[in-house]
């Protein structure tokens, strides 16, 4: 999955790099007629839902098992699209999107939470003679810092456990809907992710004591907290301003 990265960033290296006198004719043309792509940078918001779930085996007084999924969730994001040759596009996003339990239970807590930077290369389909497209991508997903907390010390003998996960790296694509109105200006878009991603433990910490990942410890936890399936569908809004 490096490898697909770093081919990823070549290419996309490859294609800003290219300053061919035509298309850089072509583009100033197109830029006069006011419908080209251009830069925007926005302020993201997504919700999601995981396609992987891990119950707790704690239930709350009605009987509702406690469950929680390191994918999906909500997410606060930076976007900055930046436009190559033609009607392609080179999509950047850092994000923060965490995860709960479901559904809440007062005396015990628990969060999956994790960092992103996607890159991502899209085509427009633009909208003729208006400053509308519909986007589809594809691109790689680096998710950092993943982090399940479980805190359920105010249950008897209860604990307070953290599990660390290994950086991981996975695909995406994704189709967006893009309105950018006009140049030095708000716009905004609205798309909808699929992303595949499997974490790996790395650390274990109970009530502030590391905990050494021998073979025993790791034989008597579940599988899900072992390699848990961090995969979801998010649906995203971006504020954009264009330049």
């Amino acid at each position: 999955m490096k490898r697909a990265f770093l081919f990823l960033v070549t290419l996309l290296s490859t294609l800003v790099a290219d300053t061919r006198p035509g298309w850089c004719q072509d583009t100033a043309n197109a830029q006069q007629k006011g419908n080209t792509l251009p830069y925007h940078v926005g302020l993201t918001v997504s919700f999601g839902a995981g396609l992987s779930y891990w119950k707790t085996g704690l239930f709350t007084e009605k009987n509702q098992e406690l469950q929680i999924s390191p994918g999906g969730g909500i997410g606060l994001g930076l976007m900055l699209n930046a436009p190559l040759q033609g009607n392609w596009l080179l999509g950047n996003e850092f994000n923060y999107q965490f995860t709960s339990f479901t559904p809440q239970a007062e005396n015990v807590e628990g969060h999956f939470t994790h960092l992103n930077y996607l890159i991502s290369l899209k085509h427009a389909f633009q909208f003729k003679e208006d400053p509308l497209a519909i986007v589809v991508g594809a691109g790689l997903d680096l998710s950092i810092n993943g982090k399940y907390d479980f805190d359920a010390r105010k249950l008897p003998d209860g604990a307070h456990n953290l599990y660390n996960y290994k950086t991981s790296l996975g695909p995406s694509v994704h189709v967006e809907y893009l309105a950018w109105f006009d140049r030095n200006s708000l716009g905004g878009l609205i798309g909808l992710r699929y992303t595949y991603m499997k974490y790996h433990l790395d650390q274990l910490s109970s009530n502030g004591q590391d905990v050494a990942l021998t073979e025993e410890i790791k034989s008597s936890l579940p599988s899900k907290l072992l390699t848990p399936d961090g995969s979801g569908i998010d649906l995203y809004v971006s504020l954009m301003y264009s330049f």
